[in-house]
């Protein structure tokens, strides 16, 4: 039997049709939106492997590592067409940029839900140790510098 998707899944996948509807009017306003989530699950799990993976010394996920290179790869190709559709049309081009932000704000909004609907769980779990799990280290501690990445730089991958 298949696991049913929680309610803070069903939430983000509804989220899209909620903000752009089935309606052609606004296609690249809405690739743009995609386009925001494509970058930020590239950012998303980049950080993973930096403060999961690489501080516990273990081997990086294909899927992890690939993901992370190709979502990015995945935003440029999707914004690109976007910005240049629209490139005598600033005001266009600033409504496609919020769409963008916007999207980024969304799937972490995501994760914020997930991780509420994880820790509310957590509340009713025992653990067999007497101490629960050590938490994961904060943002940047023990980070490997090889594995730095710089924050996005939005003239950078917009432009």
């Amino acid at each position: 039997m298949a696991s049913q998707p929680s309610n803070a899944t069903t939430l983000y996948e509804r989220s899209f049709f909620d903000d752009f509807g089935y309606e052609t009017d606004n296609f690249y306003e809405a690739l743009a939106a995609l386009s925001g989530r494509e970058l930020c699950v590239a950012i998303r799990n980049t950080k993973i492997l930096q403060y999961y993976f690489a501080t516990r010394h273990l081997k990086f996920p294909t899927w992890l590592s690939l993901h992370a290179e190709l979502e990015e790869h995945h935003f440029q190709d999707s914004i690109l067409p976007a910005l240049t559709h629209h490139q005598e049309d600033s005001i266009k081009q600033a409504s496609m940029i919020s769409a963008i932000k916007h999207g980024i704000d969304r799937h972490l909004q995501y994760f914020e839900n997930l991780l509420q609907e994880y820790e509310s769980q957590r509340e009713h779990v025992t653990f067999a140790s007497p101490h629960p799990p050590a938490p994961s280290p904060r943002l940047g501690e023990g980070e490997p510098s090889h594995l730095k990445v710089p924050p996005p730089n939005w003239e950078r991958d917009l432009g």
